[in-house]
């Protein structure tokens, strides 16, 4: 039986506003001057895992370790790439933890940059730091910008347990732990859209700041 932890560790839900041009802006500036933390940024905006998860996760990296996961009744690797989708998940194990989460979700063009990184990635109050001094968007808002579209994308397909599963907030889902399988297999399906929608939300904000740039270089 999986013990999954209640919400009940003092954290109250973010109500601060997270513009999406902050967002492409911080992911433009680490493109171009800090590949370790864009990869970090990339990975929770796809995900939604939390910013310490995803710094243990690529610090930790072990893609071919098989694990038996109880829950799901079968054994997993650690990475599980689906390169005719475009993404890939890696199993994160933290269930029962105070702050529980199963998979991380992300495009496999990232496998790339984890690869190359892997190990290596700076602790978290480094990067909570270097975001400071750069003046763009802090980590943890990049995680709650992902929840909130992530949400959005699963609450209009009435899809909402899928949504939780992948979030990790398996203390909000509304079946049994015998239905999990069905839930994995279902977040494996509907991923690439996932990917998708919130490539397409980015991406139209790219090409309004890069007009507005353009027009502000003419005048």
């Amino acid at each position: 039986m999986l013990a999954i932890p209640g919400r009940g560790y003092g954290r109250k839900v973010s109500q601060k506003p997270v513009p999406v041009d902050k967002v492409v802006e911080a992911l433009d500036y680490l493109r171009q001057n800090n590949e370790k933390i864009y990869l970090v940024y990339t990975i929770m905006l796809y995900s939604g895992v939390r910013f310490e998860h995803v710094i243990h996760a690529l610090n930790s990296w072990n893609p071919s370790e098989e694990l038996y996961v109880e829950y799901l009744d079968t054994d997993i690797k650690r990475l599980t790439c689906f390169v005719e989708h475009g993404y890939c998940r890696y199993y994160l194990g933290l269930e029962s933890s105070r702050k529980p989460e199963a998979f991380m979700y992300f495009p496999v063009h990232l496998l790339e940059l984890v690869e190359k990184y892997k190990g290596s990635i700076p602790r978290r109050d480094t990067i909570t730091k270097y975001a400071k001094e750069k003046g763009i968007l802090q980590p943890k808002y990049i995680r709650v910008f992902a929840i909130r579209l992530i949400r959005r994308f699963f609450r209009r397909r009435g899809m909402m347990d899928v949504g939780n599963f992948i979030l990790g907030k398996f203390s909000e889902l509304s079946v049994t732990e015998a239905h999990y399988l069905n839930l994995l297999e279902d977040a494996d399906s509907v991923y690439p859209e996932l990917a998708e929608f919130i490539s397409t939300q980015v991406k139209r904000e790219n090409q309004v700041l890069t007009m507005q740039h353009r027009t502000s270089a003419k005048n």
